[in-house]
């Protein structure tokens, strides 16, 4: 399966000629961290504005935005491409893929385009399983030829309190 009907996006003008329907979206999906304004303030602030490239995936309507970087990465022993989403490096419940209509056949498009670009590693932080994101990719994954690995996450330690107010 090849991408071809993703394209990326030349230039932050561009991108933002995107931004009523990118806000649609994402207000559809009720969630914040998907809008235009938190992804480009993301985007400026933790890859300082460079090497990351917003992949439109569909025509009219489109399926899928998202924010790729590309970095080489040693791993186990070997030099290794790796595109990775541009997503909060601090949070677990903020790295949703802006995914329109069928998210299966989005995530299908995004590893076709990832494969065709010559990756060897697609990397996504933060997404847990259960999410949308991490459903599609774990269903779609295998049949495009990808292993998932999964691994645990970061989580802040926490205690349990018993009783009331009062009596804690």
């Amino acid at each position: 399966m090849s991408a071809a009907g993703a394209r990326m996006l030349p230039d932050h003008d561009a991108m933002s000629a995107f931004r009523p329907g990118w806000n649609q979206a994402a207000e559809e999906a009720r969630n914040l961290y998907l809008t235009y304004e938190w992804m480009v303030s993301l985007w400026e602030s933790h890859f300082d504005a460079r090497g990351v490239e917003f992949l439109l995936l569909g025509g009219d309507p489109w399926k899928a935005l998202v924010p790729l970087a590309k970095e080489r990465v040693r791993s186990r022993g070997f030099s290794l491409e790796q595109i990775l989403l541009v997503t909060n490096r601090y949070g677990r419940n903020h790295n949703e893929l802006l995914l329109r209509g069928d998210a299966g056949d989005a995530i299908r498009e995004l590893l076709a385009c990832v494969r065709d670009r010559r990756g060897d590693l697609l990397a996504v932080t933060s997404v847990t399983e259960d999410s949308p994101t991490g459903a599609a990719l774990q269903a779609a994954a295998p049949g495009a030829g990808f292993r998932v690995i999964t691994e645990p996450g970061v989580r802040s330690p926490y205690l349990i309190l018993e009783g009331d107010w009062d009596a804690y």
